[in-house]
């Protein structure tokens, strides 16, 4: 009966470790061609554009639009834009139903696109150009939220807030009273550093200023344009709070790190979260002025933005209990896929420490996800080997003041790990993941992967 039983245990050993498993998860392979015509017609209409500048500042003005359309051609050549067929045509779906509803913004064609980027953000950027990023999209609620983001996108192009803003910068650069300053500064003997920042930080703190008027502006159309769509304008107000709080980490990094890389033979060394010391000695201590602690945020002024779209709520009406109007089912999987679609994207560029945040937090608010518990040990392992060959830095970011703590605590982390930390660190984790989820084979032959030798 042992003998019968060894040799079943051996053959289902031999039918799995051969078995053809699917992945854990199976990122979009990039098309290049995918976007072909619209990239074509978004150069002609840059070119064309181009074409038609003169006047005073010409030559500065068509090098800023030379340096927008570079930065787009960038994204195409550099694959980010994400080239997944229904995610595509779900986004164009959205964006058609509000263009139907406001018939003013059908004059040409409007381009938008899913950016593979884990900043929760969009942006208008000039030549009728969308930019969705996937790290908003998947943090939203329903495509009522997905609508008044891209409603808001809509309002910067009918406004034309980015030709404004660039003529703005560059008639306040090359205005005389600009000039004569930075004449003055140049003749000083002493002290020209500080009053040439001086001269700047009052410039930048000017152009946030306008800035953010622009996006009351755009708040304010949005919400018209939104109150026209069959979406639930009151999801407006919900993307502010969400935006509001986007920068609010309440994800405990440190907890997480000695919960589970803390093991009967391997207890959590205190070593492995210790902050660099200064050259003096003690602990770097990284003070943030808080007068410009809101310009920092992703979304400032928000309270303040909640305020003004409310404005429009009263005389919206209509209730509407359906947050989602085209595919609530699609939307469910978008906000699944897009995560582990950035995560892939990180880790293929060499930002791993991204990467292994991201599938930390993902990590902890699904505590049973196979995908991003193989995600950490992959990212441990690629740790190892860049450490081995004495690039950790290529692929693992450094701590810094713009930062999120709770990030930082992890890039603190990575940094203060040795060889043998990584691997021993790595081989427990998989152990642990393998003894716990036995029965997935597909998760289990990832996992054995990841296992350091």
């Amino acid at each position: 009966m042992k003998i019968y039983s060894f040799v079943i245990l051996c053959l289902f050993y031999f039918l799995t470790a051969n078995a053809q498993t699917p992945p854990l998860f199976a990122p979009t392979k990039h098309d290049s061609l995918f976007f072909e015509n619209d990239y074509n017609a978004i150069e002609a209409r840059y070119k064309n554009f181009v074409s038609s500048i003169s006047g005073a500042n010409a030559s500065e003005f068509k090098e800023i639009y030379k340096d927008q359309f570079e930065s787009l051609k960038n994204i195409f050549t550099k694959k980010e834009v994400f080239t997944n067929k229904e995610a595509q045509n779900y986004l164009l779906q959205i964006t058609n139903h509000i263009l139907s509803k406001n018939k003013s913004l059908i004059s040409e064609p409007i381009n938008i696109f899913f950016l593979k980027s884990e900043i929760p953000n969009a942006s208008y950027i000039g030549n009728r150009t969308i930019l969705f990023n996937t790290g908003l999209f998947y943090k939203l609620q329903n495509e009522s939220q997905v609508a008044f983001v891209i409603c808001h996108e809509l309002a910067h192009l009918y406004l034309d807030h980015t030709k404004e803003q660039i003529e703005n910068y560059v008639n306040k650069l090359y205005s005389k009273e600009f000039q004569e300053r930075l004449r003055k500064i140049k003749n000083k003997e002493y002290l020209k550093k500080q009053e040439f920042d001086k001269l700047v930080l009052s410039f930048a703190i000017n152009s946030n200023k306008h800035s953010r008027l622009k996006e009351n502006e755009a708040d304010s159309l949005g919400m018209q344009f939104l109150l026209n769509t069959d979406f639930d304008a009151n999801e407006a107000i919900e993307v502010m709070k969400i935006l509001d709080k986007i920068d609010i980490q309440t994800f405990d990094t440190e907890a997480f790190l000695k919960t589970n890389f803390s093991f009967p033979d391997l207890p959590f060394n205190s070593r492995w979260l210790e902050k660099e010391e200064g050259l003096l000695g003690g602990h770097t201590k990284l003070k943030q002025d808080t007068t410009l602690a809101d310009s920092l945020k992703t979304h400032p002024d928000c309270i303040a933005r909640i305020k003004n779209i409310s404005k429009a709520i009263p005389s919206y009406k209509q209730l509407k209990s359906a947050k989602s109007i085209i595919n609530a089912s699609l939307f469910s999987k978008l906000q699944k896929s897009l995560c582990a679609e950035n995560i892939e994207f990180y880790i293929e560029k060499g930002g791993v420490s991204i990467a292994f945040y991201t599938a930390l937090l993902e990590c902890n608010q699904y505590k049973d996800n196979l995908y991003y518990i193989a995600t950490i040990n992959r990212c441990l392992k690629l740790f190892y080997l860049a450490q081995k060959n004495h690039k950790l830095n290529s692929i693992a970011m450094l701590p810094s003041p713009q930062y999120q703590a709770s990030f930082n605590t992890v890039l603190q982390f990575i940094q203060n790990l040795y060889l043998d930390d990584f691997k021993e660190i790595n081989n427990k984790f998989a152990a642990n993941q393998i003894a716990k989820h036995q029965q997935e084979i597909s998760f289990v032959k990832t996992i054995q992967q990841s296992i350091i030798k």
